[in-house]
């Protein structure tokens, strides 16, 4: 076993290594130097020496070097966290686990790789994680997933993970915030430079004029744009900004590899450049309905206020913007529209004339409260 031990040390170290000649002890070749005190593994040369001159150090001190050990446990605690992170997005990403399912089987178990590690008979008697559920959990297949990460970083695309620091802090405001999320394009902007501008897939020309106008004034004065990527009011946000060569991201309802609508991917493309698409999603997942709908919540999330340029009664928009009201988030909205006179009467503002006007407006209003209850939130339990 130590021998091996000392083999496993030296393939890391890329120094040459032979067996020697004498019992097969494991010999290095270094240079004439002798190596110092500090270095004493047995059969290990110092780091750095040239293959000049062969020498056994079977009978040198039993005493370890430090920095060799120092790099044989970092190198251990890397790779304890390589495989926490692993076991973290395997468990974001198993079909029906949410933050409210999580947090149980976190608070069961400590942490993600005790819950994939987890034996039916153990995750039988756990109350509020469905049947289902635990089937999904041992039914994952990890390999495959860290491959699919791998292929899905090669293609620029990163994702964070609820305990970790790229994780967006806005969405912690969230009763049901995303445990992963996914993006591709610039670094994420701070959320008190976001501005949402959504509204209705079937706008008025007034309505495409006015969120062309806003959005480039706003964006040509260094706030994002933040926007779904749909058809109508978002593309025209969206554009508009990058018309300015401003910022702008888009949260979507499905991977980012599987765009919707498939036809914006040329203007997906030209967010990235600066800006953002990001997804709560799976990258290879296509859309789904209530997915759509879900994404607005984190939009709202996202930014300092929203505008509602235009929407229809019934419309997703109105989502984002009742999000918004919850999250304390400032909901403004154009007084043009059944949708938007249903939002104006509970919790909305009329929109200013002017951007300059709204500006003004949203200087004096407060910043939308820090995340609470945070010691609800499931933990993430390294051991020592």
């Amino acid at each position: 076993m130590a021998r091996r031990a000392s083999g496993d040390l030296a393939a890391a170290g890329g120094t040459n290594r032979r067996l020697c000649a004498r019992g097969g002890a494991l010999c290095a070749h270094v240079s004439s130097a002798q190596p110092p005190d500090g270095c004493l593994i047995r059969g290990i040369a110092p780091i750095g020496q040239q293959p000049l001159q062969s020498a056994c150090y079977r009978r040198r001190s039993a005493a370890a070097p430090i920095h060799w050990l120092w790099r044989a446990a970092q190198r251990f605690r890397e790779l304890s966290v390589i495989a926490e992170r692993l076991a973290g997005a395997a468990l974001a990403l198993t079909e029906g686990v949410g933050w409210q399912t999580a947090t149980r089987l976190l608070a069961a178990f400590g942490s993600p790789q005790k819950v994939l590690s987890a034996t039916p008979e153990q995750l039988a008697p756990l109350r509020g994680v469905s049947a289902q559920v635990k089937r999904n959990l041992a039914a994952l297949d990890t390999a495959r997933l860290d491959a699919k990460l791998r292929s899905w970083r090669a293609q620029a695309i990163h994702y964070a993970l609820w305990y970790e620091a790229d994780y967006p802090p806005p969405f912690a405001r969230l009763p049901s915030r995303p445990l992963i999320v996914f993006w591709r394009g610039t670094a994420l902007p701070e959320s008190s430079r976001c501005i949402a501008i959504v509204g209705t897939r079937r706008p008025s020309e007034a309505t495409l004029q006015q969120t062309a106008e806003w959005s480039a004034y706003l964006a040509g004065r260094g706030w994002a744009i933040i926007s779904g990527l749909a058809y109508g009011v978002d593309a025209a946000a969206h554009q508009a900004a990058v018309s300015v060569r401003g910022y702008s991201g888009a949260v979507l309802g499905c991977g980012i590899l599987r765009l919707y609508p498939p036809d914006h991917a040329d203007l997906a493309a030209k967010l990235q450049g600066n800006g953002f698409l990001l997804s709560e999603y799976a990258p290879d997942r296509v859309v789904r309905p209530n997915w759509l709908a879900l994404r607005n919540r984190l939009i709202a999330a996202l930014c300092r206020a929203v505008i509602v340029m235009e929407a229809t009664a019934g419309s997703g928009v109105l989502h984002t913007a009742r999000f918004a009201g919850a999250q304390g988030v400032p909901v403004f909205a154009v007084p043009n529209s059944e949708g938007n006179y249903a939002i104006l009467a509970e919790y909305a503002r009329p929109l200013p004339e002017t951007p300059d006007l709204f500006l003004e407006t949203l200087q004096r209003l407060p910043y939308p409260p820090e995340p609470q209850n945070t010691d609800a939130q499931p933990r993430l339990l390294f051991e020592e």
